[in-house]
C-alpha cells in the first residue's frame, strides 16, 4: 500500500519561464497583452487575468505602442511583422526548443526541402512552425495520415511538435523512409516531454491506479493520459484538487501520480495536501519529499552521469536527473560521414557541468572535460613512465602553444617546440603532435610538455642506427616518400636518400611515379653517402636486370630476331630487340634496291625481322640487317618501269656494237696466251734464284 510519484516538476521549462517573466512584467503597472493562452491551464490563466494580463486572439486587438507577450508556443514570422508595423514592443518568451525548430525549418525551407510536421494542425506551436515554411508544410497527426503523404521535392525533412509521442514519431519516419529514401529526420520532440512520458509509462505499468494532473487543453497532459491508459486501466485525468476522485486508498495497494508540463507547482501542492491527508489513515508518505528526492542539484564543474536521450548534427542531449536536460556540443564526439555523432540513445555517459543557464533553459555539459578528469590518472602514469603522447594544438600564444592533453590543458614553451628557432607558431594550430611531459603538477594544474626532446632523441637514434650502418654497396630497405622530375626520395629509417631517375631502371623512365608508388617498401643499394652534407645516393635497378648482361651469347652474329621499329633517322632505323636494347639497321641494309630514306619503305611501330651483323659490347652497339632476312623494296611505278626498260635496251645495244669479230677473238686469245706463258717463265726464273 502506498503512493508513488513519477519524476516530474510540474511546469516544463519553456512554460515556467514565460509565466515567470510575464508576472514580472505585470509588476511594472504597464498594460500588458498576451497573444493567445499563455498556458493550457484555466487556473493559471485566471490568476494572470486577475493580475492585469489582457488576453487577445490577434495583433489587431493590440493598441499601437503597447507591450505584447509571445507565449512559449511561439508565433509565425507574420505576427512579428504585424507588431513591427504597429510599433508594438514584443516580449518574446518562445521556448528555446521551439525557437530551434523555427530556425531549422526556415533553413531547410530555403534550401528547397519539403517540410513535413508531425503534430496537431490547430495547435499554436504547429501554426508557428508552419509559418517558417511559408505555410506550405505538410502536417500529419498520426500514422494513418502519414501513409497518404506524397513527397514531390528532391529533399524532405520530418520534424515534430515538441509534445508528440516519440515512439509514434519514429514509426512515422520509418514508414516515410521506406517509401521515400530521400527523407531526413530531426529529433525536435522536447527531451523533457520524452522523459516525462517514459517515466509515466514505467510508473503506470507498476501501479493499480494512475492519476494525471494537468489542464484538459494541454497537449502533453493529454498524451500522458493516453499513454498511461494503455498500461493501467484505472488511469484518471484531473485538473485540480476538487477533481480528486473518491478513492479508498486503504483498499488500493499502489497509486501512481504524475503531472503534465503545463501543470503549475501550486496545483500539484494542493493535490499533494489532499493525498497526504488520505494516506494519514495508513502508511505515512511525504509527497513533497518524493518530489525533492527526484531532483538533482547541479553546480558548475560537477561530474555527472546521465543517459543519452536524443541527438542531432549539432548537439547531444543527456538526461542526468535535473529538471533541465544537459546539452553537449556534437564536436566533442566522433561523427560519421553525414556529421551525426557515433552514439546511441540510452547510452550512459559522464560529463562535467560547464554552465547552468536557468533563464535560457540550458545546462551545458562537456564530455571532454569529464574524460580529462578520468584521464588525470593516466597522465600521471605517462609522466612517470616517460612515455610519448600525441596532443592537439589548440592555440598559439605568446611564448608557446596551448594543447589538449587527454582533456586537460597543457603548455609547450616556444623553446621546446623544435631544436631550431620557430618564428611562426600559428602553423601548429589544429595539428596533432607527439610530445613528452616534462613537468606535471596536478595540484597547480601545471602541465609542461616538450617536442624538442623527441626530435633530439630521434636525431640521436638516426645518427647511431642509420648513418652508423650505411655502407657503399649495401642492400637496405626503405619506403618511397616523394617524387621529383629527377628522382624519388626514400625514407631509410628517419633520413631521406635519393634514387636518381637514371638509377631507377635500365630502360627509359618518363617519371619516377610511373615505376614506384608513395608508401611502397623497396630494396635499394647504397651507391654513395656524405653525412656532413646529409646526402645519400641510392640505386634501385639491379645488375641482373641489365639488358646487356650476357649480351654476347644472346645476340650472336647471324641470329634472327623480330622487333619493333622505335626510331627512324635519315641514315637508318633503330629496332627494339628487348627492353633497354635497340639495334641499328643502316639504310643500306633495308632494301635490295636503292632508297633515299628509310621512311620510304618503313614506319615507326612496324614489326620487322632482322639478323644480327655484329655486336660491340664495349660501346653497347648492335648492327643488324633487315635486307638479309626480308628486304623491303620500294614499289616501281609505270614511269620508272619504262625508264628501266629504256636503260636495259641501251645496255643491250652497247654490248652488240662493241662485240669483237671471230678473227679479232682469235688474235686476242693468242695475245693473252703469250702473256700467260711469259708470266710462267718469269715465275720459274724467280724460283730458281731463290733456291
Amino acid at each position: 500500500m502506498g503512493v508513488t510519484v513519477a519524476k516530474c516538476t510540474g511546469f516544463c521549462f519553456g512554460v515556467e519561464n514565460a509565466i515567470k517573466n510575464t508576472e514580472k512584467l505585470l509588476t511594472t503597472n504597464e498594460q500588458i497583452f498576451c497573444l493567445g493562452d499563455i498556458i493550457h491551464n484555466d487556473d493559471v490563466i485566471n490568476r494572470l487575468k486577475s493580475s492585469g494580463l489582457i488576453f487577445v486572439d490577434s495583433v489587431d486587438e493590440v493598441p499601437a505602442d503597447s507591450n505584447l507577450v509571445i507565449r512559449a508556443h511561439g508565433e509565425p514570422p507574420s505576427t512579428y511583422e504585424e507588431c513591427y508595423a504597429k510599433n508594438i514592443t514584443v516580449q518574446d518568451f518562445t521556448c528555446v526548443y521551439v525557437k530551434k525548430i523555427h530556425q531549422l525549418v526556415l533553413q531547410k525551407y530555403n534550401e528547397g526541402y519539403q517540410i513535413i510536421v508531425f503534430g496537431q494542425k490547430d495547435h499554436p506551436e504547429v501554426i508557428g512552425i508552419n509559418g517558417y515554411a511559408n505555410n506550405l508544410a505538410t502536417i500529419i497527426s498520426n500514422e494513418k495520415e502519414a501513409q497518404h503523404v506524397i513527397i514531390t521535392s528532391e529533399k524532405a525533412i520530418l520534424i515534430s511538435q515538441t509534445t508528440m509521442n516519440k515512439e509514434v514519431y519514429k514509426r512515422i519516419y520509418k514508414m516515410l523512409k521506406n517509401k521515400y529514401p530521400n527523407v531526413e529526420k530531426s529529433d525536435t520532440i522536447c527531451n523533457a516531454t520524452g522523459i516525462r512520458q517514459k517515466q509515466a509509462i514505467e510508473l503506470a505499468s507498476n501501479v493499480d491506479i494512475m492519476i494525471i494532473i494537468g489542464g484538459k487543453k494541454s497537449s502533453n497532459s493529454q498524451k500522458l493520459y493516453e499513454l498511461c491508459s494503455t498500461v493501467c486501466k484505472k488511469t484518471y485525468f484531473i485538473e485540480r484538487k476538487g477533481d480528486i476522485l473518491p478513492l479508498n486508498i486503504m483498499e488500493e495497494k499502489n497509486i501512481g501520480i504524475t503531472a503534465g508540463a503545463s501543470t503549475p507547482n501550486w496545483i500539484v501542492e494542493e493535490v499533494k495536501e489532499v493525498m497526504e491527508e488520505k494516506v494519514k489513515q495508513g502508511e505515512q508518505f511525504d509527497f513533497e519529499k518524493a518530489f525533492e528526492e527526484s531532483l538533482v542539484v547541479v553546480k558548475k564543474g560537477q561530474l555527472v552521469t546521465g543517459t543519452i536521450i536524443s541527438f542531432n548534427m549539432n548537439e547531444v542531449y543527456v538526461n542526468f536527473g535535473f529538471k533541465i536536460d544537459g546539452t553537449i556540443n556534437v564536436k566533442e564526439f566522433e561523427c560519421d560521414e553525414a556529421g551525426m555523432p557515433k552514439v546511441t540513445e540510452g547510452e550512459e555517459i559522464e560529463a562535467v557541468v560547464v554552465a547552468v543557464k536557468d533563464s535560457e533553459g540550458i545546462v551545458y555539459l562537456s564530455k571532454k572535460r569529464a574524460d580529462g578528469m578520468k584521464n588525470r590518472k593516466l597522465i600521471n602514469e605517462i609522466f612517470n613512465n616517460e612515455d610519448v603522447i600525441k596532443v592537439e594544438v589548440k592555440e598559439a600564444v605568446k611564448g608557446g602553444l596551448i594543447v589538449d592533453v587527454l582533456g586537460a590543458s597543457g603548455f609547450i614553451p616556444a623553446s621546446q617546440i623544435s631544436d631550431r628557432f620557430v618564428r611562426n607558431l600559428n602553423k601548429y594550430v589544429g595539428r596533432k603532435i607527439k610530445v613528452k611531459i616534462i613537468e606535471n603538477d596536478s595540484r597547480r594544474r601545471k602541465l609542461i610538455l616538450s617536442r624538442k626532446i623527441l626530435i633530439e632523441e630521434e636525431k640521436a637514434r638516426i645518427d647511431k642506427e642509420v648513418w652508423g650502418n650505411l655502407e657503399i654497396g649495401k642492400i637496405i630497405e626503405g619506403k618511397v616518400k616523394s617524387f621529383t622530375d629527377f628522382g624519388a626520395f626514400v625514407d631509410i629509417g628517419g633520413i631521406d636518400g635519393l634514387i636518381h631517375v637514371t638509377e631507377l631502371s635500365w630502360g627509359k623512365v618518363g617519371h619516377p611515379s610511373d615505376l614506384l608508388e608513395k608508401g611502397q617498401v623497396i630494396e635499394i643499394k647504397v651507391l654513395d653517402f656524405n653525412k656532413e652534407e646529409n646526402k645519400i645516393s641510392l640505386g634501385y635497378k639491379k645488375d641482373e636486370d641489365n639488358p646487356w648482361y650476357n649480351a654476347e651469347e644472346k645476340f650472336e652474329t647471324g641470329r634472327v630476331f623480330n622487333g619493333k621499329i622505335v626510331r627512324i633517322l635519315p641514315f637508318g632505323v633503330f629496332v627494339n630487340i628487348e627492353p633497354g636494347i635497340d639495334a641499328l639497321v643502316h639504310i643500306s641494309q633495308i632494301s635490295s634496291r636503292r632508297i633515299t630514306s628509310p621512311s620510304q619503305v618503313l614506319k615507326e611501330g612496324q614489326d620487322v625481322e632482322f639478323a644480327i651483323i655484329d655486336v660491340d659490347l664495349e660501346k653497347r652497339k648492335i648492327n643488324a640487317s633487315i635486307k638479309a632476312v626480308k628486304p623491303y623494296d620500294p614499289e616501281i611505278d609505270e614511269e620508272e618501269l619504262k625508264r628501266m626498260e629504256v636503260q636495259k635496251a641501251k645496255r643491250k645495244e652497247r654490248r652488240v656494237t662493241t662485240r669483237p669479230s671471230k678473227d679479232h677473238k682469235e688474235e686476242l686469245s693468242n695475245t693473252i696466251g703469250d702473256i700467260l706463258a711469259g708470266l710462267e717463265v718469269v715465275k720459274t726464273d724467280k724460283e730458281e734464284e731463290e733456291e
